[in-house]
Order: C-alpha cells, then sequence, then structure tokens
C-alpha cells in the first residue's frame, strides 16, 4: 500500500499515475518529486504524507536534478520551511541541511559499512 492508494479518489486516476508512489524521509523532512500537473493538488499529498507519517515536519518538493561538487538539488517546500533535521540511523546521528549537502536515506547500510571499518 503505497501513497498513490492512499490517494485514490482525491487525485483522479490519469493523473495520479503521474505521482511517485515512493518519497525519501531524512529525520522529519519527506522529500517527493511531485510534477507540476499536480500542483493543484499539494495539499491532498500533503495531507496523505502527514496521515502516513505524522512525525513529518517539512515537505519538499524535489524541483531539480541532482548536480554541482556537492550533489545538491533543488527543493520547493510544499509544508514546513525547516530545511534542517536531525536523521538517526545504527545509533548514528547526522544533524544536516538538506538544501546544502547530499543525503539520502537509503544509503545508511553503506554509512553503517564505512563507519564499521574505522578502528581506534
Amino acid at each position: 500500500m503505497g501513497l498513490r492508494k492512499d490517494l485514490t479518489g482525491s487525485i483522479p486516476d490519469d493523473l495520479l499515475i503521474k505521482l511517485p508512489d515512493g518519497y525519501e524521509i531524512i529525520g522529519n523532512i519527506a522529500i517527493i518529486g511531485i510534477p507540476s500537473s499536480l500542483t493543484q493538488y499539494h495539499d491532498a499529498i500533503v495531507a496523505a504524507l502527514l496521515a502516513r507519517r505524522p512525525s513529518i515536519h517539512t515537505i519538499l518538493n524535489k524541483t531539480g536534478n541532482v548536480n554541482g561538487p556537492f550533489r545538491t538539488t533543488l527543493f520547493n517546500p510544499i509544508f514546513g520551511k525547516n530545511l534542517v533535521t536531525e536523521h538517526r540511523e545504527f545509533g548514528f546521528k547526522y544533524h544536516l541541511d538538506v538544501s546544502h549537502v547530499y543525503f539520502s536515506s537509503k544509503m545508511g547500510s553503506e554509512r553503517k559499512r564505512i563507519a564499521d571499518l574505522v578502528t581506534r
């Protein structure tokens, strides 16, 4: 059961298929790529995301591709404004501003693997 299923009936089917079913969670920030054809449905998308993840304080619409030496991207806040969060995984805390750094929660196992290589 994904985001699209949650929004069935709120967004016409021909537009709903354009919405990604997944999204990224970094701390209390959700990042999703919403096509411009769904701009008028931002409120419904926000409501569905908050129903799934009540701890979210900010929802960002990814509006650009990853680029530059720091692999950053452009976001348009559609709920909340705070771009700084604390992400926790494997006993580590990461305090970051998602507008200034590249961070993917999907790479947690890789960060853990590298941390395990460090010896004192």
